[in-house]
């Protein structure tokens, strides 16, 4: 019984821990803190923290821009462990420097992958939803009920609203929250671009300094679900194992 107690105990704090790491919290994005944001980008688009245009009384933004070329892709992405039907809110604040095209601009790219649903894909926030204007902060929310998104799964011909493809994909998990632009195939247009308060399930990243964002990391230094898990229980068998000693000495 004693034993038991600790272990309820020690899963309590695990649960207090992880509510508290995704409670509603608005988190400095830095050069020297990334915050688990990283670069994803093809040919020679970039993504940077810039100082060129800064949202509020920050000291910047980060900046995204393709040039023209083919085949360009930039997003800027993290990885977070949860599933597509517990997303609850997305928004983001948006500028278009009017230099460049105003065609396309960095929007949600949900990235998914179930391998006992066998499904895999993206789902990408319709173009169609906003057509930004030019050299102004404009705040963006996704509407769960109305905002169209299609998936890479089906193809651009099949739209549904976020709250559609949650009932479609329950229990399946996001592997990238990310925003971004480009393709991989043909001409892009040649955008700039700013984000900035990129926020998800009510925690807000503001982008601050000048400095090119990390890319993406390897694979071995990210843990996977089941490392989660394994360090979990891990820390589960620690206290269990503080409980014995101490009923031992008792």
């Amino acid at each position: 019984m004693e034993h038991r107690k600790y272990l309820i105990g020690g899963l309590l704090v695990l649960s207090l821990a992880f509510f508290c790491a995704n409670a509603a919290a608005q988190v400095i994005v830095t050069p020297d803190d990334t915050q688990g944001w990283f670069a994803r980008a093809s040919n020679t688009g970039t993504v940077e923290l810039s100082a060129e245009q800064v949202r509020g009384a920050g000291t910047g933004s980060l900046k995204m821009s393709t040039d023209g070329s083919d085949g360009q892709v930039v997003k800027a992405a993290r990885i977070p462990l949860i599933t597509i039907d517990s997303i609850t809110s997305i928004s983001w604040d948006l500028y278009v420097d009017s230099s460049g095209s105003a065609a396309t601009y960095p929007r949600p790219q949900l990235e998914y992958y179930s391998l006992s649903q066998n499904r895999s894909g993206t789902l990408v926030y319709d173009i169609s939803n906003l057509s930004p204007g030019t050299d102004s902060w404009q705040s963006v929310s996704v509407d769960l009920n109305s905002d169209l998104f299609w998936s890479t799964e089906f193809g651009p011909g099949d739209t549904r609203t976020l709250a559609a493809w949650q009932t479609d994909l329950s229990g399946v998990l996001m592997n990238y929250f990310q925003l971004g632009m480009g393709s991989t195939s043909g001409p892009v247009p040649e955008v700039i671009s700013y984000i900035d308060l990129v926020e998800l399930n009510g925690t807000t990243w503001d982008f601050e300094g000048e400095a090119p964002l990390a890319p993406e990391p390897t694979a071995t230094s990210v843990p996977t679900l089941s490392q989660w898990a394994l360090i979990a229980m891990v820390g589960l068998l620690a206290l269990f194992g503080f409980a014995s000693l101490r009923n031992r000495s008792s």
